[in-house]
């Protein structure tokens, strides 16, 4: 593989792992956010102040229909935030901190470091790994966001018209 090409890939590797920090940052941040609210809701429930059964019964529907949906987001941000520890498409014998943790001799994992070492395609294989990983986070954040965004229109919408 050509220098230019090798610090190219390593300079999107670097970005990469970034990325993958924001990800889980924004996906931590949301989790915080959307607890604060459904915390709020479940606290009047609890207190017996208001049910959604106060509701006519088509916003009653609508409320739990949106509660669902709030429920659902934060099954996607645990998605987000859910550690990738495997990765199909590794392939180099010491590539990958995944790889490392599987030996248990020492002189073999050696051996699989120096021919790692000498493979050109580790940083192109962690690019891939990386890159798939920031993806898949930030599909999990942009679905949550949604299905959150439709709970509260769906629940406020309820409360408020119902």
């Amino acid at each position: 593989m050509d220098d230019e090409i090798k610090t190219y890939a390593a300079e999107l590797l670097k970005e990469t792992r970034e990325e993958i920090v924001r990800a889980d940052t924004k996906a931590a941040i949301l989790f915080t956010a959307f607890g604060i609210v459904v915390a709020a809701v479940l606290a009047g429930l609890i207190a017996g102040d208001w049910s959604p059964e106060d509701l006519d019964r088509a916003a009653t529907v609508v409320f739990w229909v949106g509660s669902g949906c709030a429920f659902m987001s934060f099954l996607a941000l645990g998605y987000a935030l859910w550690p990738r520890m495997k990765h199909k498409k590794a392939e180099d014998p010491a590539g990958h901190y995944l790889h490392i943790h599987t030996y248990d001799d020492l002189n073999a994992l050696r051996t699989a470091l120096r021919q790692s070492a000498e493979s050109s395609g580790r940083t192109v294989e962690q690019l891939k790994v990386t890159s798939d990983i920031a993806w898949s986070k930030f599909v999990g954040i942009r679905l949550a966001m949604l299905l959150y965004g439709f709970g509260i229109a769906a629940c406020g919408g309820a409360v408020i018209f119902g």
